[in-house]
């Protein structure tokens, strides 16, 4: 196994755990295996490094290192044991410069797997009696995440809470509405069923990439306001001004006159509408204007 270097102890040896520490992570895993195809797991644990006792989980700190900068206490941090060099973790140091160690593994393939198969439930016209008791466990799945998020965030006081961030806004709205519309008698609750499709919008909290571009889309948005404003108000102008020149014209239906194989009594008795003495229409209730199109006269009935 190569040897690896060993940290210099010191404030400047802590770096933050991002995803290209995670992809470097990687790319070490892939070119050991590249070297040792099959390595003997028995020799490596026998005459293998060890960690080092001193940066177990659980206990302080060395002094060595000195102190923690402040903007890293309770961050997920690089891990100072060379052991884990090629392992998939990182650690998270506390005011009290206890150790803590974690794996990074992607633990929101789960939600992300949640989220789609809900997807497919929601698409289904005429759902069987047994889709009830999935709908329920989704909404057990979505209430647990969030509670891990408010149990180690806290809720709405501080700054950086679960409330303070608005991607979890949408979270809170669905299961809101989830308990409402399940457990509440509203009468009519279609309208509020309505709000299960934003269920498919959490995929964008979870996939960071997805984050990212609606974030650029909301600023985007936000620079084109005058725009936007000026588009609506040109577009109010316009649809004022076809008010005025139709006025419901457009909804005016088209009767040929006079009728086919019809006498005009007939044809005034099925259309419901009366004819006086010497043949002219006579009904309030229906607007009848009579036109010359093409050599052909006809009715135009609203």
């Amino acid at each position: 196994m190569e040897q690896t270097v060993l940290v210099p102890p010191g404030p400047d040896s802590f770096n933050f755990f991002t995803r290209e520490s995670l992809a470097a992570i990687e790319r070490r895993i892939a070119e050991e295996k590249a070297k040792n195809p099959k390595p003997d797991k028995k020799d490596d644990d026998e005459n293998g490094p060890k960690p080092n006792s001193d940066l177990e989980a659980g206990k302080n700190l060395p002094f060595i290192y000195g102190d923690i900068p402040p903007e890293m206490v309770s961050e997920p941090l690089e891990d100072l044991d060379p052991y884990y060099i090629n392992k998939k973790t990182f650690i998270v140091l506390n005011k009290g410069k206890a150790i803590f160690r974690f794996s990074a593994t992607s633990a929101l393939m789960l939600i992300m797997c949640t989220i789609l198969t809900n997807c497919v439930f929601m698409t289904m016209s005429n759902p069987p009696d047994w889709t009830k008791n999935v709908e329920y466990t989704f909404t057990g799945i979505y209430t647990f995440e969030s509670l891990i998020k408010i149990i180690a965030r806290g809720f709405c006081l501080e700054d950086f809470t679960f409330l303070r961030d608005p991607w979890n806004w949408l979270d809170f709205t669905v299961i809101t509405f989830a308990y409402v519309t399940e457990f509440v008698d509203l009468g009519n609750v279609s309208a509020l069923r309505t709000f299960r499709v934003l269920r498919a919008l959490k995929t964008i909290s979870v996939i960071p990439g997805l984050k990212t571009i609606v974030g650029a889309l909301i600023q985007s948005v936000k620079k084109l306001s005058d725009v936007m404003i000026l588009t609506v108000f040109c577009l109010s102008v316009f649809a004022l001004i076809g008010l005025q020149l139709f006025m419901g014209n457009l909804r005016n239906k088209c009767i040929q006159w006079p009728p086919t194989n019809a006498s005009l009594e007939e044809h005034s008795v099925e259309k419901n509408i009366t004819v006086n003495y010497n043949g002219t229409l006579i009904n309030e209730t229906i607007n009848c204007i009579r036109e010359l199109h093409a050599g052909k006269c006809y009715y135009y009935a609203k």
